[in-house]
């Protein structure tokens, strides 16, 4: 598979990994009462896709994009064929929204897994 290939295949498994936290967060209303090892897969897993989709994802599908968007411009430059080009624009795309998807949660999940740490360190005092 190729590196674009494995991006796009990335992004639907940030995709889920991303609806499967808001589903914790929406049943999990109260962090304080939430077992210690889903708070803690939850915030891995919010940590670990942030951590692909800058290293790995973003900028091998920003940089595709770019590559696309040249070809439109200036089609003597075209390094895509019309079928890539729509996967990489869609790829970039679907990559933006996830993005801004994944920067929304990302805020709940820090704010859910401060809310629980302070709840344990009150409880230990």
């Amino acid at each position: 598979m190729t590196k674009f290939g494995e991006a796009e295949s990335a992004l639907h498994q940030v995709d889920t990994s991303i609806t499967q936290i808001q589903q914790f967060l929406a049943t999990n209303k109260d962090s304080v009462s939430s077992n210690d090892s889903s708070v803690a897969s939850i915030y891995t897993q919010y940590q670990d896709i942030r951590n692909l989709m800058h290293t790995a994802i973003g900028p091998t599908v920003l940089a595709a994009e770019k590559k696309a968007l040249v070809g439109l411009a200036n089609p003597a430059q075209k390094v895509f064929g019309a079928s890539m080009e729509a996967r990489v624009m869609a790829a970039a795309s679907k990559y933006k929204q996830l993005k801004e998807v994944l920067d929304e949660v990302g805020g709940k999940v820090e704010q859910y897994y401060g809310n629980y740490v302070r709840s344990k360190e009150v409880v230990g005092k």
